[in-house]
Formats: C-alpha cells, sequence, structure tokens
C-alpha cells in the first residue's frame, strides 16, 4: 500500500481527487466537502510543481511537515511568498531569447 505522500502525490500529477485517507491526512475532515476538495488539491498542486511556475517544495518537505504537526506552516509560508517578479522575469526571458532568435534570423 503506497504512502499517503505518495498518493497526494500521484493525485496532483494526475489532476484526480484524492482518496479518504489523503483527504484524512493532508486536507483534514473538516475541511472535506465537494467544493474545498479541488481548491485543496490546486493548493497542493501549486507547492509541488517546480518553479517559476509552482514552489518547488519537495514531496518529503510536505511529509515532514505533516508528521511535525507543521502542515498549515508550510502552507501558509508558501503561499506568503510573491511569486509574480519570478514568473514575470522568467516570460520576459523568453521573450527576449525569441526577439534576439528573430534579430539573428533577420540579420543573415
Amino acid at each position: 500500500m503506497p504512502k499517503t505522500i505518495d498518493s497526494l502525490v500521484n493525485d496532483c500529477h494526475m489532476d484526480t481527487l484524492p482518496s479518504m485517507p489523503v483527504i484524512a491526512d493532508y486536507y483534514g475532515l473538516q475541511n472535506f466537502n465537494e467544493d474545498n476538495i479541488p481548491v485543496i488539491l490546486g493548493i497542493y498542486q501549486k507547492m509541488l510543481k517546480p518553479q517559476p511556475f509552482g514552489f518547488g517544495i519537495d514531496k518529503n518537505d510536505i511529509e515532514k511537515a505533516f508528521l511535525e504537526n507543521k502542515l498549515d506552516e508550510l502552507i501558509h509560508g508558501a503561499y506568503k511568498k510573491t511569486e509574480s517578479p519570478d514568473i514575470i522575469k522568467y516570460f520576459v526571458n523568453v521573450i527576449l531569447k525569441l526577439i534576439m532568435n528573430i534579430y539573428k534570423y533577420i540579420k543573415k
């Protein structure tokens, strides 16, 4: 039987609603209703996605926070960071590279 963290990661990658053990461990049964589950799944998806599109938090860090009863702290800490400058920087670099490639092509 897989660990609930592995099931959570799989659910996030497959974009599927989690099973009851995952809900109990990583969502809390008090948060369980049909409206909250997709939102909470999105929170974990964002935490697990690599930067600049997510926070790039390792599943082992999420599991450790869960085991130490610090999951709320980890989630709130991750979401307090502003990701906008990183995303803007990323897209500016992509656009600049594209412009440079076009310039090189036209210059030939």
